[in-house]
């Protein structure tokens, strides 16, 4: 960490009750348009209730989420080959963390409410739909969210993290891909 070269100020999220808040810090980008950075949980008092060291969050596009009860917040994380990463939710009052692993972390979005947690593929990472509309370019349509309960996620002890590979390993990973529409018809001449 001394040696690397860090930028961006810290961002702060506040949880609903205002007494918590998450802390994004040390962003930096392994590979262009692939920002990381380190995350932390940290009580109104300015101390650090939780460090999710060794785990890195997605710095750019935060899509950082509080339940509207600030039991739960989740983050969108990386793992080390920067293509597929997660969801890592964490229960503030039982400390304990699930992941959802998904590819392409870097095209979706999240929903955490109470009682569940939906992903889904990001309106503009979709394909303009009215793109080369008279060349023979191909139509998406977005496939439709993803949604788990809350309490039929795969809960693990905070003590457990530095497992996390071996655990994230383990999941299903979920894609959310775009659904082949058809391709727009050529309405020019031919030459």
């Amino acid at each position: 960490m001394a040696k690397t070269l860090y930028w961006g100020d810290t961002k702060y999220f506040d949880s609903p009750n205002e007494k918590f808040y998450l802390t994004f810090s040390h962003f930096v980008e392994p590979r262009m348009c692939a920002t990381i950075c380190l995350f932390n949980l940290i009580n109104k008092q300015n101390k650090i209730v939780e460090k999710f060291e060794p785990l890195v969050a997605v710095g750019i596009e935060n899509d950082v989420h509080w339940s509207e009860n600030s039991k739960f917040f989740s983050t969108p994380i990386i793992q080390t080959n920067l293509d597929n990463g997660g969801y890592f939710i964490y229960d503030i009052e039982e400390k304990k963390f699930a992941t959802i692993p998904v590819e392409h972390i870097w095209v979706l979005e999240s929903l955490l409410t109470n009682t569940f947690f939906e992903i889904a593929y990001r309106d503009d990472q979709i394909p303009y739909k009215n793109e080369n509309e008279y060349y023979p370019t191909e139509i998406f349509l977005k496939s439709e969210s993803i949604r788990v309960k809350l309490d039929e996620l795969l809960w693990h002890k905070l003590d457990e993290i530095n497992a996390f590979e071996q655990i994230y390993k383990s999941k299903q990973v979920i894609a959310v891909c775009l659904i082949d529409k058809e391709f727009r018809p050529f309405k020019e001449e031919f030459p």
